[in-house]
């Protein structure tokens, strides 16, 4: 698709198909350009942002603003697809990410459907902290489809910890650190050719990835049926049948 020429339908002028001629978005027929240059689709929006900020609404176009940068996805244009082992090894590779895109072949995942499949890359893509599943966006009469996960540790995406049922012993729970790090994976899957995904990956702030160390089900279960012990009374229990824990006595107390 780059390379070429294309008209655009406001200005009339024929322009190079690149990135930073054109915006391209996906739709319920899979990846298309838009029918204006990137430069008539900016001075549009410009209009609209100018005129609305004249009632006052500014925080609904820095939405709007940081909705339309998230659709665009200009950054395939002309983008080759990937194997599955090429795309883990220029993830590992690009080290601290802020963007990152690909157009990648997952016909090495054998899975039973889109969002399976959708959650396999986000288990790949763990080692830069995604895998929390967020939501998916069906495009209107179409199989297309927009999976969407965030970091971890993303502090806008956070739970307030909950109190245990009433009548046990309640105890303190460790929050992992969060960061402002707005970090989004998404996925887009088109119906017209299942084995070719788009992947973006946004992570503004670069940060230590949280580790977590899960308690067996087993020592959850003990746990639970001894809450009246004291923290260094269930550790030394638990020791005796879990003698060297790959857990630490945090994870525990927690």
């Amino acid at each position: 698709m780059e390379g070429g020429t294309r008209r655009c339908s406001k200005c009339r002028k024929y322009k190079l198909v690149s990135a930073e001629t054109w915006k391209a978005k996906f739709g319920a027929n899979g990846f298309y350009l838009t029918s204006n240059c990137r430069a008539c689709c900016e001075a549009a929006s410009a209009a609209i942002r100018e005129k609305r900020e004249k009632h006052g609404a500014n925080k609904e176009n820095i939405s709007e603003e940081a909705e339309d940068e998230k659709l665009d996805l200009s950054s395939f244009i002309g983008a080759s697809a990937m194997d599955l082992d090429a795309f883990l090894g220029a993830l590992t590779d690009a080290g601290d990410i802020n963007l990152f895109s690909a157009l990648v072949d997952v016909s090495g995942i054998e899975k039973e459907d889109a969002k399976e499949t959708a959650d396999a890359i986000a288990e790949l893509c763990s080692m830069k902290s995604f895998g929390s599943y967020h939501s998916v966006y069906h495009f209107k009469n179409s199989a297309t489809a927009r999976y969407e996960y965030h970091c971890a540790q993303i502090a806008t995406r956070q739970h307030k910890s909950k109190k245990g049922p009433e009548g046990k012993k309640q105890r303190d729970k460790g929050q992992m650190q969060t960061f402002d790090c707005q970090g989004w994976l998404t996925i887009w899957a088109a119906p017209d050719d299942d084995s070719e995904y788009f992947i973006r990956i946004r992570h503004q702030e670069c940060h230590e990835k949280y580790v977590c160390i899960d308690v067996p089900e087993d020592v959850k279960q003990f746990i639970e049926e001894n809450s009246t012990l004291r923290s260094y009374q269930l550790w030394k229990e638990i020791l005796k049948k879990h003698p060297l824990p790959a857990f630490s006595q945090k994870a525990v107390y927690n």
